[in-house]
């Protein structure tokens, strides 16, 4: 019992050395925003940095509080940047696709005026409102129109 005290005592102590010789920038984390982890990766196309922020609890729903971005959802991020593995995810967690930011745009909106087809396929199938408008009245159709966007029109004249 004490040699095994011994041997715990001597790890906390060496990883406690280690952690002191680290950078501040290197050094773990103790109470990481999980919310803010979800967004960055939605951001930033990182599948596996989504489960694992909603693994540890993130609100799947959590929304950005930056003035540039706020109010975006990872959705809305994830469908901007055309990452539809993304998107997937977070639909399967139960993602509010019609979720809309503080410009009243949605994550279909995003994907239409970014060209993103297939992301906009996949948010109409998981029930994305085509007719929501942002803060000036457009829709994604219109959106999509004014990019010249065949397919996409069509795509969501057919919703």
């Amino acid at each position: 019992m004490r040699q095994c005290f011994s041997t715990l005592m001597a790890a906390s102590l060496l990883y406690g050395a280690l952690l002191i010789a680290l950078p501040l920038s290197a050094r773990p984390d103790p109470a990481p925003d999980w919310n803010e982890k979800l967004l960055s990766a939605a951001a930033q196309g990182h599948t596996d940095e989504l489960r694992l922020a909603l693994a540890w609890g993130a609100n799947i729903n959590a929304r950005d509080s930056h003035r540039a971005t706020a109010g975006e959802t990872a959705l809305i991020r994830a469908a901007y940047h055309g990452d539809l593995r993304s998107v997937a995810l977070l639909i399967r967690h139960g993602a509010d696709v019609n979720a809309q930011d503080e410009r009243r745009e949605t994550a279909l909106l995003s994907a239409a005026a970014s060209g993103q087809t297939d992301v906009v396929a996949r948010l109409l199938a998981a029930g994305a409102d085509p007719d929501l408008a942002e803060h000036r009245g457009l829709t994604p159709l219109a959106v999509a129109a004014d990019r010249g966007a065949a397919a996409m029109v069509r795509l969501l004249l057919a919703h």
